[in-house]
Order: structure tokens, then sequence, then C-alpha cells
């Protein structure tokens, strides 16, 4: 089996420390020499009893920033600033991911602008042909996202900055789902 690719993990938490302890650890089984961004959006009393920075220490090669306000996009771009691979995921904490798949699909198909798959939604497989997907079923090759950076702050700025990547270069379309999102994020 080949080295698994190294690539940067962008991950967004809000309250849900165990969920992102177990997203991560299921990112680092795949990719262990591979780096692990976390924003913190949770607020500061949270924070000060779940000690989420504490808990990451035991993962190599993994930062936390500790986001002072709730916004997604400007978690993004703070975690994007920091970014040291050739390419880059985004992850959230109430989604479950098959890391085992991007892996092999990474090893037969490298990334150089970028790269989608597709996606369950509730269950539904989903093979969208346009921007309008979840970020988190993306494969960015870094200087590409650098060129559609930053983020705005204003609701579906994902989906902004996806429409102006579909507009700049056609993305290399993966047959392989990754992603297993929830109807409305968390689930409870």
């Amino acid at each position: 089996m080949a080295a698994p690719a190294k690539l940067s993990a962008i991950f967004v938490t809000y309250k849900m420390k165990d969920a992102l302890l177990e997203r991560v650890a299921q990112f680092k089984a795949q990719f262990p020499d591979s780096q692990v961004i976390v924003a913190d959006n949770s607020p500061l009393t949270y924070k000060k009893y779940a000690q989420l920075n504490s808990a990451l220490q035991c993962f190599a090669d993994t930062e936390y920033i500790d986001n002072s306000i709730n916004s997604r996009f400007c978690a993004y771009n703070l975690a994007c600033a920091k970014i040291k691979h050739d390419n880059v995921v985004f992850r959230t904490d109430d989604d479950k991911f098959d890391e085992a798949v991007l892996r092999a699909l990474l090893e037969a198909h490298p990334v150089t602008d970028f790269a989608v798959t597709p996606h369950y939604f509730n269950n539904d497989y989903q093979m969208p042909v346009t921007w309008e997907r979840p970020i988190e079923g993306v494969i960015f090759g870094t200087d590409f996202l650098k060129s559609l950076l930053p983020f705005t702050d204003e609701k579906g700025a994902d989906w902004s900055l996806l429409k102006t990547a579909f507009d700049k270069k056609m993305p290399q379309f993966l047959n392989q789902p990754v992603l297993f999102k929830s109807a409305h994020g968390r689930v409870h």
C-alpha cells in the first residue's frame, strides 16, 4: 500500500468536543502525517469546560484556533491561513466521512486544482454536477483554493466560493462518496 497523501484538513466545531475528536481520530488514522487545523467557534464558557485544545494534543501536527466569534466562514479564513500541504479538505464535527475512501481516491487520482465527490444526504445518494454541493465533498489544491479566498462572512459564502471555483476551472469528478451528511447538521 502506498504512503497516504499529505493534506491539510480544516475542522470547524461548535460545542461538539467528543464528535470532533472522533472525526479527527478517523482522519488521522488514514492520514497520520497530515495536518489538522481545528477552529473552535464555541462560547468561552464551553471552551473553558471542554479543554479541546488540550485534548487535541494527542494528535500530531494539529493546530487549534480559538475563534472568538461563531462564524464558520471567519473560522475557515483563519484556518486557511495555516494550510501547509498541497491539498486541503473541509470537515464538520457532525457529519460522517469515509476517510479510507478519500485516501484511495487520492492515491488513484492526484488533485491539482480541485476535485468533487458524490455524497449521501440523509442516506440519499447525490451526485451534483454543479457548484451546489457541500464543501466537505470537495478536495482543493491549496494554491487554487487560496486564489478563491477569502470567504465572505455571509450566508452561502461556501457556495459562492464554489461557484467561483467552477467558473474558473472544471473540477475532477471522482466516483466514490466520502461525505455522509445529516439533515440540518447536528444529530442529537
